[in-house]
């Protein structure tokens, strides 16, 4: 049986071990005897969600806009083309013309593109063009350095004034002018000769042949003289 050895106090039990010694001025031991005494700490407020970027604002189909459309002008033009014609559109927005190249491209079938600011179309389209452009909702369209509708007005006065000014051929009325199957040969007629078409001077012959095939003539039927004399007919004459 092995013996123990004593310790050092001379017994032979084991000492028990010392609590370790509390920290010499501790600076939180008055805390501790009010902590029990304080509210419960608020709970932690869940954090704000990040903003969001607002989305940009759709742009127009097409990037075309043509609310801010004001006055275009279209015109044909071939100076400078070497004898080919173009379609020149001017008063676009000009960061549109790109886009309604393609778009007018596509819709008139035909070539197109872009010199600057301006929109050219292979070919003489202009009243093509004008009506697209309307339809897209141009307020103001200029062709040729004027409006449209006044330019129609202007060339029906022009008409107008050289039908006054006497500019176009006199011509006999219908009911004056005899058809066809009232002339015969040996008759004695009033024809107008091809010099004397601007004064309407008459020149009374006998009748030879009749040169025009058809029944009826505006301008009375061609007929030959005996004398040789060509022209159309105006009168009959009735000789007694």
């Amino acid at each position: 049986m092995s013996k123990r050895r004593p310790g050092r106090g001379g017994s032979g039990q084991e000492q028990p071990k010392a609590e370790p010694a509390a920290p010499f001025n501790n600076p939180f031991g008055a805390l501790q005897g009010i902590r029990n005494d304080l509210a419960p700490a608020p709970p932690a407020a869940a954090p704000a969600p990040a903003p969001t970027a607002s989305a940009p604002p759709e742009p127009e189909a097409g990037g075309v806009n043509e609310a801010t459309w004001g006055k275009i002008v279209v015109g044909a033009e071939k100076k400078g083309r070497a004898g080919k014609t173009i379609t020149r559109v001017h008063g676009l927005s000009p960061g549109e013309v790109p886009a309604l190249t393609r778009q007018i491209k596509t819709a008139l079938g035909c070539g197109a593109t872009f010199e600057g600011d301006d929109l050219l179309l292979l070919g003489s389209l202009v009243q093509r063009c004008v009506d697209w452009l309307e339809a897209r909702g141009a307020k103001r369209v200029v062709v040729s350095g004027g409006d449209r509708r006044a330019g129609h007005q202007r060339a029906g006065h022009q008409r107008a004034g050289h039908q006054r000014a006497g500019h176009q051929r006199p011509v006999a009325g219908p009911e004056l002018v005899p058809a066809r199957a009232e002339l015969r040969a040996g008759q004695v007629v009033e024809i107008v000769l091809k010099k004397d078409q601007a004064s309407g001077a008459l020149t009374r012959g006998v009748l030879r042949e009749i040169l025009t095939r058809s029944a009826t003539h505006p301008h009375g039927i061609k007929v030959r003289l005996e004398d040789g004399a060509v022209g159309r007919v105006k009168r009959c004459v009735t000789v007694r």
